[in-house]
């Protein structure tokens, strides 16, 4: 028996990401299928989650789905945040989980699933008595298969992170979700990190957290910090965009699999009839970077070239890119989708934001997939996210190759 292909497709786009890719492999017209029913799973089934980086009164976490029509443009709503009362800041959202919390006495740090609103408090670590500015990260640890909480604090009166310790999440007790208590770990005086690190949100890649900061010499680099050895390094920069206005950006290129690269927007020769080019140099196979150029699609630098921005992934891996002020006019604002592989654009729409929802500070964003079977807290804890598994399944594909060699 054949379905029909319109039920196969209702089929399908009620399906994951996950297994809607392994559903390319069943036949060819399942792949062209999936293939052009791609962009509408996208638009039926991801979400866009937008907050402030670092406490403030202001600070609020914001969540929309993506559009296709501009007649019919998905607003944002508040999810958590908001109230004048307390300073709150937030983490990255990760497969549908992020913390949030309260600074100075009486602060509170909180584990949440974006989808239930599920709530637990988690034990902050000692040293946050003693610290006047600490900030939080959200990971995933791939090859603990654990989400991590990595916590960075300032002593008073002092420019430097002197306090680090790491959390390890992921318990199913129901009276505690982490593995084990917060573990102090004992920075290296030549590598700790300035309290800059503190005001900039972090990007994971690959069990690695990543920040893009600013040297003495008023060049950049990246601090990287590895979350299964618990340690800071740096990754520097190509001399062509260390002192450039670069933006981190998780990049499908050469590799399978997600790697750092760190974008910069450069314009054509002719600024009116030319469109302007993203050059991504990517970190390939921690040796050397590789340079990619893009050209963008007019609309997202006709007007406003410099507020072009990352807009972060698909969980698939493809970049979001996006300039809010695109069309000043216009109560949206475009997203493209930039598939490496293919080297096509999808374009996507959402609601401008609002004063509020971008304040003074630094903005994270992140794409996730709107789950529908509404995990509890403890069984989202044990789901690893879609980059994780490819991850994972390039490392198996390359460990059976060398097997097979060897045999």
């Amino acid at each position: 028996m054949v379905l029909p292909e319109g039920v196969l497709m209702e089929i399908l786009l009620r399906l994951p990401l996950k297994y809607l890719c392994v559903c390319k492999c069943v036949s060819k017209t399942w792949w062209s299928i999936i293939s052009e029913i791609k962009k509408l799973h996208h638009a039926r089934n991801l979400g866009i989650f937008i907050s402030n980086f670092g406490c403030s009164s202001s600070s609020s976490l914001f969540q929309a789905r993506l559009g296709l029509d501009n007649n019919k443009i998905p607003l944002f709503k508040k999810l958590v945040g908001g109230s004048e009362s307390a300073e709150i800041g937030f983490t990255q959202v990760i497969n549908g989980l992020f913390c949030f919390y309260t600074q100075g006495v009486g602060g509170v740090l909180t584990l949440c699933n974006c989808y239930t609103c599920e709530t637990r408090n988690i034990p902050l670590p000692r040293f946050s008595r003693w610290t006047h500015k600490i900030q939080f990260y959200l990971g995933f640890d791939l090859s603990g298969g654990n989400y991590k909480l990595l916590s960075l604090g300032s002593p008073r009166n002092h420019d430097l992170v002197m306090y680090q310790a790491i959390l390890t999440l992921g318990g199913m007790n129901n009276h505690n979700i982490t593995i084990g208590s917060w573990r102090r770990m004992l920075p290296f005086d030549s590598l700790l990190p300035e309290i800059d690190v503190l005001c900039k949100p972090s990007l994971c890649i690959n069990g690695i957290l990543h920040w893009l900061v600013e040297c003495k010499d008023n060049k950049r680099k990246i601090l990287a910090f590895n979350l299964l050895r618990g340690c800071f390094f740096d990754i520097f920069l190509p001399a062509e965009i260390a002192a450039a206005a670069a933006k981190m950006v998780s990049f499908k290129g050469s590799s399978t699999v997600e790697s750092l690269a760190v974008g910069c927007l450069v314009a054509g020769e002719d600024s009116v009839t030319s469109s302007s080019k993203l050059n991504i140099w990517e970190f390939y196979k921690w040796r050397s970077w590789i340079k990619h150029s893009i050209n963008l699609p007019e609309e997202l630098v006709r007007c406003n070239r410099e507020m072009w921005c990352s807009f972060g992934n698909f969980p698939t891996g493809e970049i979001l890119l996006a300039n809010p002020k695109a069309n000043d006019d216009s109560d949206f604002f475009p997203i493209y989708s930039y598939d490496h592989s293919t080297q096509k654009f999808q374009r996507f729409v959402l609601g401008k934001f609002t004063p509020c929802m971008v304040g003074k500070s630094y903005v994270q964003i992140s794409c996730v997939e709107l789950n529908r079977s509404c995990h509890s807290l403890e069984a989202l804890l044990l789901k690893q996210p879609i980059s994780a598994l490819q991850f994972r399944e390039k490392y198996l594909r390359i460990h059976y190759v060398k097997k097979f060699k060897e045999i």
